[in-house]
């Protein structure tokens, strides 16, 4: 099985486009969502990414304060990279700043 990475950048104003990807790689919208979000944290390993940073690359500079959207995202993203999401070791939290992805199996 093979597997191609996309990433989308979802804008406000582009929830026509969303909706169509979606509609036509059968892909749903919180997934191209969850995709981006992983694919934005994956090409930033190590590094901490404030709430604003990921919401601005993700999102759109207009949900750059839209916090919930981030943590119910990050929640979903845990569930899926996580062995135990409530004590995660892959996706980190800052508290009050943000995020890092971190490979749990490399030594620091």
């Amino acid at each position: 099985m093979s597997y191609v990475a996309v990433t989308y950048k979802i804008r406000p104003d582009q929830s026509d486009k969303l909706r169509k990807i979606s509609e036509i790689t059968k892909v749903s919208q919180a997934e191209i969502v969850r995709q981006a979000l992983d694919d934005f944290l994956a090409r930033n390993e190590g590094k901490l990414l404030t709430h604003k940073a990921i919401l601005r690359e993700v999102w759109g500079e207009a949900y750059a304060d839209e916090s919930h959207y981030l943590h119910v995202y990050v929640s979903q993203l845990r569930r899926k990279l996580e062995p135990d999401p409530a004590r995660p070791r892959t996706i980190l939290t800052e508290p009050g700043v943000g995020y890092r992805l971190v490979d749990p199996l490399r030594d620091s």
